[in-house]
């Protein structure tokens, strides 16, 4: 996440927190958020079993650990950093390598002094959702936090929506952005890309700090949505049977930023920074991987995963 300690201390809207304490829900549950939001329900293939699979947690740690030099990256390369041009591409080849696995044909959008990588789900019509995560971090910092997590949020969703047997509405673009922390460069480049390409964007989401809980209210912050926008979360969490709050904050610093900058409805997903619960380690060589909480980061997951699901398959947009 790039330094903004002004901005993002400043900026917050409201401090309503939608508590959504919500079990299993069923097609007659009555106080599911009204969202407008018309999800083809279609055949019985086409449900999406669970936002929290199996391999959720063990895969997140691997990543996690490969990008903060927990583990090695490649054969005898531990990083201390994603912030240098040569631990930048080993960082791009290895999340190249895992999205090809996955079954994604990998796009590298060169934009000059860094490179973004790109894996996409085709959909049925011209609508594209972005879903993002920067991968660098700043000088002499693990990142394992800043932005390993986020990453591994992206990279699990891509794998998720890319082992379901169901088409899609609108084409699901995942996206992984170079040069975040020295001012959005990634981002705001791949944004006029899309602004250049004529490209009808319905809403980017992105994903920065996701591993850090320690008063364990499972609580996470959505940045700077766009009016309505957070019911459609919220009814995303209640339709696939999660439990777990959200607090609306203004916030801008974060790779969110470069897409609203270009009039796209975007939002941000992070924990508890404006609300008091995040990482110490922020930007410090401490931003390791023991400091990561990974059931946090779980649980972040699967609302992504509920609401990247619910976008893929939305009628309305």
């Amino acid at each position: 996440m790039v330094s903004h300690t002004s901005s993002r201390a400043s900026q917050i809207v409201g401090m309503t927190v939608l508590m959504l304490g919500l079990g299993a829900c069923d097609s007659e549950q009555s106080s599911e958020p009204d969202s407008g939001l018309s999800v083809d329900s279609g055949a019985e293939d086409c449900q999406l079993d669970t936002a929290s699979p199996t391999w959720l947690g063990s895969m997140q740690r691997e990543v996690v650990g490969k990008l903060s030099g927990e583990e090695e990256i490649a054969p005898g390369v531990q990083l201390s950093d994603r912030a240098t041009v040569s631990n930048r591409q080993r960082t791009r080849d290895y999340l190249s390598a895992e999205l090809e696995v996955i079954g994604y044909v990998v796009e590298r959008h060169d934009y000059g002094s860094g490179t973004n990588l790109v894996a996409s789900l085709a959909g049925s019509t011209d609508g594209v959702y972005v879903v993002g995560a920067h991968f660098d971090s700043v000088p002499g910092s693990p990142g394992a936090n800043d932005n390993a997590t986020g990453v591994a949020a992206v990279l699990a969703s891509a794998r998720l929506m890319r082992e379901q047997a169901c088409s899609f509405t609108a084409e699901l673009r995942f996206v992984f952005f170079d040069e975040e922390e020295i001012g959005l460069v990634g981002s705001r480049a791949y944004a006029a890309k899309l602004v250049q390409d004529g490209t009808r964007v319905l809403g980017v989401t992105t994903v920065d700090q996701l591993g850090w809980d320690e008063d364990g209210d499972w609580q996470i912050e959505i940045e700077l949505a766009i009016p309505g926008e957070i019911d459609r979360v919220a009814a995303s969490i209640a339709r696939h049977g999660l439990s777990v709050s959200l607090l609306p904050t203004n916030t801008a610093g974060s790779d969110h930023t470069a897409f609203r900058e270009q009039g796209f409805p975007a939002l941000g997903i992070t924990e508890e920074f404006v609300n008091g619960d995040t990482t110490p380690h922020y930007h410090l060589g401490s931003d390791v991987f023991d400091t990561v909480n990974f059931d946090y980061l779980a649980s972040g997951s699967a609302v992504l995963n509920a609401y990247v699901w619910d976008l893929g398959r939305s009628a309305d947009r």
